[in-house]
């Protein structure tokens, strides 16, 4: 069964302004909305019956209302015929009948198929949709709010794009990443035969690879003037430093955890459940890889845990992060992750002015102090964390673990001489 109707979106503009005309389409389940482009004001519809309130012929407005719902009423008709011919053809999906609408309506409005994309992928891919939603914004501010057709994505249309981005001053990378969501919505058009292939790819001309940032790694001596901001975190046997915020004694606490952890990542940190610890060994599934580790619980590690063990008491998972409010896992995640950086910076200023710290230090510290004592690089590798990491892993094999226990263990030593 398929239903549709005609719903009213008003303008965000201060004043009286008109709103914009959309159509909404159902079909098992599924749904897209298409914008009409057609503009009325808020007193000029009505919503119950998802028509124009159409003045006497007399009224100034009588014209362009009349030619509104004329224009309404005509693609009803059209969308009426495409239900009947798919439905004598046999089964067919939502996107059959966007497809066939747009054929005879002319180019999408890239918000159309933005929300029609984001809404698909939502429920499984969430920071994609957002990445997407987040780059059409982006794109609204280089345009002045004036929406652009999928047809109208062209190298010109990109690279003025892309010199905006550039004369806004944001980095690199940052505007690769509104590049590369750009692209990737257009391949999905393109992919769903709603505009052609080019000849020449739009966005050939424009930047779209990561740039290194060369990621901060801390020495020994400065995780020791980390650890040292409060040495009860990872030894229980020293008093509360006063004066530390909870919030950052519990950013302290995380960080310490995933460098003492082999340079856990924070993502896979806020993952880890009670039931990942059996016999002294922490196992778990990389969020990235999927690759499988394991990690001996050290000393410091288990007072870590026992400083968060009173916060966690009926929850599945070790650190606090995770909670049962009914607030999606991932957007917790991401919110934990942007307080942890915050956080992390200020602790880089109250242990010596160490400089910017980024969850991301623990890891790449980790690996950088193993290398510096001398454990083979065959066994920690130096792109640990990227792409690499799942080769070397299983490269290492079983027989490995044992060394990078001693490695951890020597990393340990490194910092335990300073509490």
């Amino acid at each position: 069964m398929t239903s549709f109707n005609y719903h009213f979106r008003p303008s965000v503009r201060k004043g009286r302004n008109k709103g914009s005309i959309f159509l909404r389409v159902i079909h098992q389940r599924r749904a897209f909305s298409l914008s009409m482009r057609l503009y009325v004001y808020a007193e000029e519809w009505e919503e119950c019956s998802g028509s124009v309130i159409v003045p006497h012929s007399s009224s100034k407005r009588y014209p362009a209302l009349r030619s509104v719902q004329d224009s309404l009423d005509s693609t009803v008709m059209q969308l009426e015929r495409i239900i009947s011919l798919l439905s004598r053809q046999g089964v067919y999906t939502v996107e059959d009948i966007r497809s066939e609408l747009l054929k005879h309506s002319g180019s999408e409005m890239l918000s159309d198929f933005i929300d029609s994309v984001t809404a698909a992928i939502g429920g499984k891919q969430p920071r994609t949709a957002r990445a997407y939603r987040s780059t059409y914004n982006s794109l609204m501010g280089f345009t002045g709010g004036k929406d652009v057709t999928l047809s109208g994505i062209d190298s010109r249309l990109v690279e003025s794009y892309e010199r905006y981005l550039e004369d806004k001053g944001l980095h690199k990378n940052t505007i690769s990443f509104y590049m590369r969501n750009l692209r990737a919505v257009y391949n999905r058009a393109v992919k769903s035969n709603l505009i052609g292939q080019r000849r020449e790819n739009p966005f050939s001309n424009v930047y779209t690879g990561i740039t290194s940032t060369g990621k901060k790694a801390l020495d020994a001596g400065q995780i020791k003037s980390l650890a040292l901001l409060d040495p009860s975190i990872i030894d229980r046997g020293h008093t509360p430093r006063e004066g530390l915020p909870s919030s950052l004694r519990d950013c302290l606490a995380m960080f310490l955890f995933c460098f003492l952890a082999q340079g856990m990542s924070f993502v896979d940190m806020v993952y880890l459940r009670k039931d990942s610890i059996a016999k002294g060994t922490l196992r778990y599934r990389r969020k990235k890889t999927g690759q499988y580790i394991e990690v001996a619980v050290c000393r410091e590690m288990q007072s870590i845990i026992r400083y968060f063990a009173p916060r966690t008491k009926g929850s599945d998972y070790l650190f606090p992060v995770i909670d049962g409010t009914g607030k999606p896992d991932r957007l917790q995640y991401e919110s934990a992750l942007r307080l942890q950086n915050l956080r992390l910076k200020k602790l880089g200023i109250l242990a010596g002015n160490i400089g910017a710290i980024t969850t991301h230090a623990a890891r790449h510290s980790w690996a950088t102090i193993a290398k510096n004592e001398l454990v083979d690089v065959s066994v920690i590798s130096e792109a640990l964390g990227h792409k690499s990491e799942k080769t070397t892993r299983i490269y290492l094999g079983s027989f490995k673990r044992k060394l990078l226990d001693k490695a951890n263990e020597r990393i340990r030593r490194a910092i335990k001489k300073a509490v």
